[in-house]
């Protein structure tokens, strides 16, 4: 049974419910049932014209959201992989090849500009890499720790135009170790472009006295690690006389040892002065070389690439997407 008359909006739906309240009294025990029945079909009634509106549950919001976002990550996905299936299967010609080596090119110096200019943070450490590494290692430490510095423009267009000559570079070999190779030959190009326009701007822009300086703080720190471990092998030396004078003093003037004893003495202090001095002093001494040396040359062994492999990026983008669908999914 229906108590209301087809309402078409929420207040001629709160009029009629207050008459039926009031005509079936609504404080009477005797009819509970029926106040039920009417509040039941009010509430039915209620969300099916909030519906036709356009209301939405917060669990529905939600399903609507997950599934536009969905829909927004497929797409971007599916572009995305169409756009390296194009780098991919483009057959790059010489001069192209050419072409993007100097647009390459283009973005270090625009880059380097950037940061020597306006001595961004990664200066300092650019020029300390520069002095100490290779070029393969400068090419690594600049694609992670440099190019975050700069404006996004720059940044992106660099990361464009680098992912291009890679697969153009890949592109003309289908052996992996030859595409290895030529991976480390474009590392090692970019690593010398850096190091001869960072030299070269850094001589037009930065003033000698501060370079001068930078140096020389290095060199003193350098110079005063290397007293500190001078100082602590004369220690350990001195020491080990010490303990040689000792013993041959007592296995000469004491008659309750011998020289026989002496020697072992010698030679058991021997062997505990070295094992004290490796464990002191050579130990955290290639520790802290390894760690500058690791500071300063960046990410990874040679094999290692400056971003994560399409193979890597396709991976994690399937193993999101997976993830929205179950969620979807759970909502549903």
């Amino acid at each position: 049974m229906s108590y209301f008359n087809n309402p078409q909006t929420e207040e001629e739906l709160k009029n009629q419910y207050r008459r039926l309240l009031i005509k079936y009294d609504y404080r009477s025990d005797k009819n509970i049932k029926i106040i039920e029945e009417i509040r039941r079909e009010y509430n039915l009634l209620q969300m099916q014209i909030k519906r036709a509106n356009g209301y939405r549950t917060p669990t529905e919001k939600i399903y609507d959201e997950v599934k536009a976002f969905t829909k927004e990550v497929g797409e971007a996905h599916r572009a995305e992989e169409q756009r390296i299936n194009q780098l991919k299967n483009h057959t790059y010609t010489k001069a192209e090849i050419q072409s993007l080596i100097e647009k390459t090119k283009s973005c270090v110096d625009k880059i380097v500009y950037s940061i020597v200019k306006k001595q961004l943070v990664p200066y300092v450490s650019l020029h300390n890499v520069v002095a100490r590494c290779d070029s393969e290692q400068i090419c690594r430490w600049f694609n992670t720790h440099a190019v975050s510095a700069v404006p996004v423009n720059l940044h992106t267009e660099y990361d464009e135009v680098r992912e291009k000559l890679e697969y153009a570079l890949k592109s003309r070999s289908n052996d992996k170790k030859s595409q290895e190779a030529f991976m480390v030959q474009m590392e090692k190009m970019i690593g010398n472009h850096i190091a001869l326009v960072f030299r070269k701007y850094e001589d037009e822009l930065i003033d000698p006295i501060v370079i001068a300086e930078q140096d020389m703080r290095k060199y003193e720190e350098k110079r005063s690690s290397q007293k500190g471990y001078d100082f602590a092998r004369i220690v350990f030396v001195g020491l080990w006389i010490v303990i040689v004078l000792y013993a041959l003093f007592e296995g000469l003037t004491n008659k309750h040892v011998s020289m026989s004893t002496s020697l072992i003495l010698i030679a058991i202090s021997t062997v505990g002065v070295y094992l004290m001095y490796f464990l002191m002093i050579k130990i955290p001494r290639k520790v802290n070389q390894a760690f500058e040396k690791k500071t300063y040359a960046g990410i990874g062994n040679r094999k290692h690439n400056s971003r994560m492999s399409e193979k890597k990026q396709y991976q994690s983008d399937r193993a999101k997407n997976s993830l929205i669908q179950f969620i979807t999914r759970f909502f549903g």
